[in-house]
């Protein structure tokens, strides 16, 4: 699958692609799900495109970073 294709309000729904890439990630995982929702609810405000880049809360290349710290430490915490 080409994940390009997800960007610019392009996921289902109109989300952010960082933001459904990563709940496909954590699929098998509801309580990582909500981990996830949780962090990037508060620091996008939003998981739709349309909501984040208008108000430029944050530059879509920032979001793939924070997305990924965020599966990150969602999965650290599961190790522990």
């Amino acid at each position: 699958m080409d994940n390009s294709r997800m960007g610019g309000g392009r996921a289902p729904e109109g989300q952010c692609g960082a933001y459904y890439a990563a709940r496909l990630v954590l699929k098998d995982n509801t309580d990582h799900q909500t981990q996830l929702d949780t962090a990037f609810l508060k620091e996008m405000k939003s998981v739709y495109c349309r909501d984040i880049r208008p108000n430029k809360i944050v530059p879509c290349q920032q979001i793939v970073k924070l997305t990924a710290e965020f599966i990150e430490n969602i999965l650290k915490t599961k190790k522990q």
